[in-house]
């Protein structure tokens, strides 16, 4: 059978491993807690970059539609020197 002190000197080491186990384990606990808040971080910035996409799609149909409208007003205004010319030449072939 062993000695008091062998039983004491276990116990001390089991004691110790115990110890060192629960250290760990909170150890461990912190890991998955910071896991847990960069998991939540990652998807707040996901969301915010769906809505910076969402944003940026709208201005580029908003510049795109800002880039044809000088197109359109060159249009109407050739539009409109035809139709001038040509209501002057019908206008002065009826003269005629």
């Amino acid at each position: 059978m062993p000695g008091d002190s062998e039983v004491l000197e276990r116990l001390a080491r089991l004691e110790a491993e115990v110890k060192a186990a629960f250290k760990r384990i909170d150890e461990q606990k912190q890991l998955a807690e910071s896991v847990h808040s960069l998991a939540l971080s990652v998807e707040r910035l996901t969301g915010a970059q769906k809505n910076m996409s969402d944003k940026l799609a709208s201005v580029a149909a908003d510049v795109e539609e800002l880039k044809e409208k000088p197109a359109k007003r060159w249009d109407s205004i050739i539009a409109a020197a035809i139709a001038a010319v040509v209501g002057g030449l019908v206008g002065f072939f009826f003269r005629l």
